[in-house]
């Protein structure tokens, strides 16, 4: 019970009105409807059988944005409740309740849910802890239901569930793994990342490794700004417990049986920790292959839970109620304050929409959606909202024009603007941030009679070079 209303708490923000901002923008939602999207469309370990879920759904009632926060607070739930019971039965009940209420705050789970956004990759946490708890049972039909969560895991997601996985079977196997079994489990779990990296080298990107000072920082985005940064951070309540409880082990004898799983533990995340801050191109290109940086930190974050959920262990005064209620309590507090993420506009998310492609940089800018309000007639004014989404970050400022045409193909009125969110350009945008803009188009008295057509699109003032728009031209139409 204690655990289910910390899961509760760390739920609520998928109960405002209104979908989630995330990096993701709207992209989740369009793969519901089943809209196509742009090529470079940034889905890296989404699952495309939670859009099929979310469909089952929408046919019960829900809209496409309630199936899927649903379908998020079901896998948020599951993997918590799944790292309580591989801890619970590892080490006892009082580990699995903490190690619960620790993964439910760890901030690089929570930028996982509310920054990042990408579906596939919660519900991955979801399937691969309840996998590692069968593969440790004891009991045939629990390692029959591990083998099969396993074996699900490893075609939807095979590189991140081939790290993982054994990963966490080693340091939550409990009883099962002797020193002998964890000697050879760590060798052949070097061995098997070895063999990924190299099988996934060529397609593996370099990318910028992170600062040491980014998994000890408590700094986020501001609200109005969330989707524009994110968190690496480790968390200082499952770091601290998981130095107490090393400390706890070295000065207790009778629990020094050798490589347990607190020191494996501690070996595995410093050693993900140290893949992901160090500077060198051929690491960054293994981080990459890997499942990302962010993949590695909460990895490290997940099994640094594990170590400090044996705090009850050692210390058998706290697997009383009264303080690992206590506990609890101050690792769900420890991670309250990050539960502030906004929610998207309102998009209209019609037939109509467009991308538009940067350079040697491929789509970046998505024109959602476009609103008239006021009569297309001449000597009137016409009110355009039209809706934006970055893909990826741009280093230039863009401005969209818009051009209400008549039926010969001749220019009527236009309103050209600077892409602003506030007073932001394009350049300083959040990838998956989404942008209302509003223009009111005066048609002069003298324009030729309608039906009129209004046509959208972006170019750099400073050239008067109009970005292509994926599939050919440089413009979305649109019908007055």
């Amino acid at each position: 019970m204690l655990l289910g209303v910390v899961g509760l708490v760390y739920v609520a923000p998928l109960g405002r009105p209104g979908f989630l901002a995330t990096q993701m923008g709207v992209l989740p939602l369009l793969r519901v409807l089943g809209r196509p999207l742009p090529p470079t469309t940034p889905v890296a370990a989404d699952a495309a059988w939670v859009y099929g879920l979310a469909r089952g759904l929408m046919r019960l009632g829900f809209s496409p944005g309630q199936a899927l926060e649903l379908l998020l607070v079901v896998a948020i739930l599951l993997g918590g409740a799944g790292v309580a019971a591989l801890a619970w039965q590892a080490w006892g009940w009082a580990p699995g309740v903490l190690a619960g209420a620790l993964f439910f705050a760890l901030p690089a789970h929570i930028s996982a849910r509310f920054i990042r956004g990408v579906p596939g990759e919660i519900w991955f946490w979801a399937v691969v802890v309840w996998a590692a708890w069968g593969a440790s049972g004891l009991r045939r039909w629990q390692r029959l239901i591990g083998a099969m969560l396993a074996a699900f895991a490893l075609i939807t997601w095979p590189t991140t569930t081939a790290v993982a996985l054994p990963l966490l079977v080693l340091v939550g196997g409990g009883k099962r793994w002797s020193h002998v079994h964890r000697v050879q489990g760590v060798l052949g779990w070097i061995g098997a990342v070895l063999v990924l990296v190299i099988l996934r080298w060529r397609s593996a990107a370099p990318a910028s490794a992170l600062f040491p000072f980014q998994l000890f920082s408590a700094a986020w985005p501001e609200p109005e700004a969330w989707v524009r940064g994110g968190s690496y951070q480790v968390g200082a309540v499952p770091l601290l417990g998981a130095l107490v409880v090393l400390a706890q082990r070295w000065s207790a004898d009778r629990l020094r049986e050798r490589l347990s799983s607190v020191e494996l533990g501690w070996a595995a995340a410093l050693g993900l920790l140290a893949w992901a801050v160090v500077p060198w191109a051929p690491v960054t290109r293994a981080a990459s292959a890997v499942g990302g940086h962010a993949f590695l930190v909460l990895l490290a974050s997940v099994v640094l839970t594990l170590v400090a959920a044996q705090l009850p262990r050692l210390q058998p005064a706290l697997a009383e109620w009264a303080w690992l209620s206590l506990l609890v309590a101050l690792v769900a507090w420890s991670g309250y304050s990050l539960l502030t993420p906004p929610a998207l506009p309102d998009v209209p998310l019609g037939a109509e929409m467009a991308s538009f492609e940067v350079p040697d940089g491929g789509p970046a800018l998505l024109l959602l959606g476009v609103e008239g309000e006021g009569q297309a007639v001449a000597g009137q004014v016409v009110r355009v909202k039209a809706y934006w989404q970055l893909l990826q970050p741009v280093s230039k400022d863009y401005t969209a024009f818009v051009h209400v045409v008549a039926p010969d193909g001749s220019l009527v009125a236009q309103g050209d603007r600077l892409l602003l969110a506030g007073e932001r350009p394009t350049s300083g945008w959040g990838v998956g941030e989404v942008v209302v803009q509003s223009y009111e188009i005066a048609l002069p008295a003298e324009a030729p009679p309608g039906p009129y057509t209004l046509r959208l699109g972006v170019y750099l003032a400073e050239t008067l070079e109009r970005l292509p728009r994926t599939g050919g031209g440089d413009a979305l139409e649109v019908p007055l």
